[in-house]
């Protein structure tokens, strides 16, 4: 089971989780930070990513499209996944 947490203040705001050992994960540093996990992911042939991302609502909103921007030009055309805490607190 390969688990991928960070920390903020001692909270944990993301989190991706698998089990399954046929999978296979990476962690992508370049676009990870302490409120977004990012994980390239093969099974087989298919490879994708997988993002958990928390949205601070003390943060403008803003700030975590532009990181959501930034892991969709790393994807560079892989397929994506995106999970996203985002309270609701956006129009869009």
């Amino acid at each position: 089971m390969q688990s991928t947490r960070r920390r903020v203040g001692g909270r944990k705001r993301a989190a991706i989780v698998i089990n399954n050992k046929q999978i296979d994960t990476i962690k992508i540093t370049q676009v990870s930070d302490e409120d977004t996990v990012v994980l390239e992911t093969k099974v087989g042939n298919a490879t994708l990513l997988l993002a958990s991302m928390y949205f601070d609502i003390n943060r403008q909103i803003d700030f975590d499209l532009q990181k959501m921007q930034a892991i969709l030009m790393h994807a560079n055309g892989v397929g994506i996944v995106f999970a996203v805490d985002s309270n609701a607190r956006s129009t869009s």
